[in-house]
């Protein structure tokens, strides 16, 4: 009788460890392809920010990992600032604007360092931004004066500049005109982040005026991006579903 408890234990105490162990991750890479171990249960997203933000969203994990799984690795060192960072247990993906990289988990090759990047197509990563551009914000929505209210009737709508600065995605807005801005008032928007604009452009019933224009400050030229598949994920992020 003592030895059926005690083996009665052990099994219970084994299906414990393994449902613990049910919601963890393994990313890696072996002969150059990605693999991606998961358990039996969806594990907990966080949206990294500020404050992180959980990722309610049941279809998010599984386009997460059918966009990365099972592919070729690329260089990882691409230079460019990712839209999102989402972390699952103690891996960090960047989500950028032409794929995703993983950063390795504590006590894993060198702490903080990237270990693999994968390059996704537009529909991969569309899906997965819209997702996240709708995980709710605990910030306030800021003042904006630049940009007009629905009410005010933009006839020529509202031009939204994305571009890189200090090491982030960020954007200014401002009234649609017929001529094309100068350097100057470019660089003289008042400058938000991504998330923030997209809030703004709700609060001001602005969500079917806008157009989105993607642009390079680091010269002293300012040039513009014609990366049509580029404009249309920053247009997704700020609400719009069709460009």
């Amino acid at each position: 009788m003592k030895k059926v408890t005690v083996i009665l234990l052990i099994l219970l105490f084994m299906l414990f460890i393994a449902g613990c162990d049910t919601a963890k991750i393994e990313v890696g890479v072996e002969n150059g392809v990605v693999y991606f171990n998961r358990g039996t249960l969806t594990p907990t997203i966080l949206l990294k920010g500020e404050t992180d933000t959980k990722v309610e969203d049941e279809l998010f994990f599984g386009k997460l990992v059918s966009a990365i799984e099972g592919k070729t690795t690329v260089n990882s060192n691409c230079g460019c600032q990712p839209l999102y960072r989402v972390g699952i247990g103690e891996y960090t993906f960047a989500l950028h604007t032409h794929g995703i990289t993983v950063f390795s988990p504590m006590g894993k090759n060198v702490k903080g360092k990237n270990i693999l990047a994968v390059d996704c197509t537009y529909e991969e990563l569309s899906e997965l931004f819209v997702i996240l551009a709708c995980v709710p914000s605990t910030t306030e929505v800021p003042d904006y004066p630049g940009l007009p209210d629905v009410s005010e009737e933009p006839t020529k709508g509202v031009e939204i500049y994305c571009f890189q600065k200090d090491g982030e995605w960020k954007c200014g807005g401002t009234e649609g005109t017929n001529r094309i801005k100068t350097d100057l008032e470019i660089r003289a928007l008042q400058t938000v982040t991504i998330p923030e604009m997209r809030r703004i452009i709700e609060q001001k019933g602005l969500t079917d005026c806008f157009i989105v224009l993607v642009v390079d400050l680091s010269g002293d030229v300012v040039e513009y991006s014609f990366d049509e598949d580029l404009r249309s994920l920053f247009s997704l992020q700020l609400g719009r579903v069709e460009q």
